[in-house]
Formats: structure tokens, sequence, C-alpha cells
């Protein structure tokens, strides 16, 4: 496996952890929005 390759995989799987955060902020934020909200 060559560098190149590698450094790929590694960003792929830190873009996939950060918008999988992402996501699950997002999500949180809205249910607590719609909690607060009388």
């Amino acid at each position: 496996m060559n560098k190149k390759k590698a450094w790929k995989i590694a960003g792929f799987s830190v873009l996939a952890i950060v918008l999988f955060y992402v996501f699950f902020a997002i999500v949180g934020y809205y249910q607590f929005i719609s909690n607060v909200r009388p």
C-alpha cells in the first residue's frame, strides 16, 4: 500500500467521523430547542 492511498483512507475516515458527530450535534440541538419551546 502506497502512502498516498493510506492518506486518502485516513482522510475519509476522519471526514466520516466528523460528519457523524456534526449530524448528532445538529439532531441534539434541534431536540433541545423543541423541548425548550413552550
